[in-house]
C-alpha cells in the first residue's frame, strides 16, 4: 500500500498532525484510502511496516527535531516515532471514512 508516492520535499515536510494528514490525503490514491476508511485496528497495525515505515522517514519523526513529532507529543503525550506515524494512520482512517 506505500507505493510510489510523491512525498514532500524535506523544505515541505508537515509540521502539524493536520497538515500531514492533508499531504497523505493528496498523495494517497483514492481507491487505497477506499481501503484505509473500512479497516478496523488491527488491520490498521498492517500498514505499520509498510506506510507507517514511508511516513517516519518522509515526515521525519526519527528526526530528535521533529515539529510534528512535537505537535503529535502534545495531543497524545510523549510519543515514539513508531506510535506516532500509526497514530496518522488511524487518524487518517478516520477523517476518510468520515469519523
Amino acid at each position: 500500500m506505500v507505493g510510489n508516492y510523491k512525498y514532500p520535499h524535506p523544505d515541505e515536510i508537515p509540521s502539524t498532525v493536520n497538515e500531514a494528514l492533508k499531504v497523505l490525503i493528496d498523495i494517497i490514491p483514492e481507491e487505497t484510502l477506499a481501503k484505509i476508511a473500512t479497516m478496523d485496528d488491527e488491520e490498521i497495525w498492517s500498514l505499520h511496516v509498510g506506510l507507517g515505515t514511508a511516513i517516519r522517514n518522509q515526515f521525519g519523526l526519527w528526526d530528535g527535531n521533529s515539529p510534528l513529532l512535537a505537535d503529535m507529543a502534545a495531543r497524545i503525550g510523549s510519543v515514539h516515532p513508531d506510535d506516532a506515524s500509526g497514530e496518522l494512520i488511524r487518524l487518517l482512517r478516520d477523517k476518510v471514512s468520515g469519523q
